[in-house]
């Protein structure tokens, strides 16, 4: 009988697809609005609190010279690590590369 292991499968890439869209979001795409949406979503980096990077930085306001700032990886990963208790992002991941693509945007 076959239902079963459909029904196993279906519930298991549902679940999958569940996981990925709340903590990669949209892997493969960096973009903008991929940033904007990591940038929103309180399980960055594993987050360990309810925290975003937004509950600091409302609306990016006050990150506007991003684009200027040469450690930008290294001090989005500090707030990773150190408000939201999460893991640091690999430096070249489309989640790391998007949250920097959206606060470069921030002061174009």
């Amino acid at each position: 009988m076959q239902t079963p292991k459909i029904l196993f499968t279906l519930l298991t890439s549902s679940l999958c697809y569940l996981f990925l869209a709340t903590t990669s979001c949209f892997a493969g795409a960096v973009s903008v609005e991929s940033g904007k949406q990591l940038f929103n979503n309180h399980e960055l980096g594993g987050s360990k609190t309810d925290k975003s990077c937004n509950s600091c930085h409302d609306s990016g306001n006050g990150l506007e010279m991003s684009l200027n700032n040469t450690n930008l990886e290294k001090q989005i990963n500090r707030c990773v690590v150190g408000a939201l208790q999460g893991e640091a992002l690999i430096v070249d991941s489309d989640e790391m590369q998007s949250v920097k693509k959206y606060l470069i945007s921030l002061g174009q």
